[in-house]
């Protein structure tokens, strides 16, 4: 018989519900895996891999990685000790299995093992679609930059209108200050015919009044 834990033999173990082993379990039995080959070329079948990472996921708890060792696991899954070496490997091969080895102060090889659990949840059909869908419906980041600069040109038109008024108003209040200071043209001075006792205007004038405006 397998060693993997129930949901009643957790809850009587827990205080509480432990939620996160279970999503974990689910996300192992959903995943759909290919058959591996082992470091020699043999094949591992796809359940066999699963009840391997089954094992591992029951020593997790809330660490990251597990080190239980190939005996223990082949214990627990009731397979024998060179079928669990293939399968390791195997999932090692696909992504889905990290391992780190160490060596202890007494010179045994220690084998530490970490679940790669976002390549596991690809490997869940309905998982997979859903994630496509997400990834193909998302906007450009391009049409989202366009907005702000058609937004930040109309300021520029906002502000070219009080420069013309000003502009306007400064010509006519200097037309209006130099007429007032300016002396009054002569009848002669505007071209017309000189009246009795007034003598005819000259090229100074002219040029005085038009340097007054």
């Amino acid at each position: 018989m397998r060693g993997r834990k129930s949901e009643k033999d957790v809850v009587s173990d827990q205080s509480e519900f432990d939620w996160k082993y279970f999503d974990r379990q689910g996300w192992i039995k959903d995943a759909v895996l290919p058959r591996g080959t082992s470091k020699k070329g043999e094949g591992v079948s796809a359940s066999t891999m699963k009840d391997v990472l089954h094992a591992i996921n029951d020593h997790l708890g809330d660490n990251p990685e597990a080190w239980p060792s190939r005996e223990l696991i082949a214990q627990q899954t009731g397979l024998n000790v060179r079928t669990i070496t293939r399968a390791t490997y195997a999932l090692e091969s696909l992504s889905l299995l990290i391992i780190r080895t160490e060596t202890t102060p007494g010179g045994w090889r220690k084998n530490y093992y970490r679940i790669v659990w976002t390549e596991l949840q690809v490997r869940d059909p309905a998982r997979r679609q859903a994630w496509l869908r997400m990834m193909s419906s998302g906007p450009e980041p391009k049409d989202m930059v366009s907005e702000p600069k058609d937004m930040m040109s109309e300021p520029k038109d906002m502000m070219s209108e009080p420069k013309d008024m000003m502009s306007h108003e400064l010509l006519t209040n200097n037309s209006q200050k130099n007429s007032k200071n300016s002396p009054p043209l002569k009848e002669a001075d505007r071209g017309g015919v000189t009246a009795p006792g007034e003598s005819p205007g000259s090229w100074e004038v002219v040029v005085s009044a038009l340097a007054a405006l």
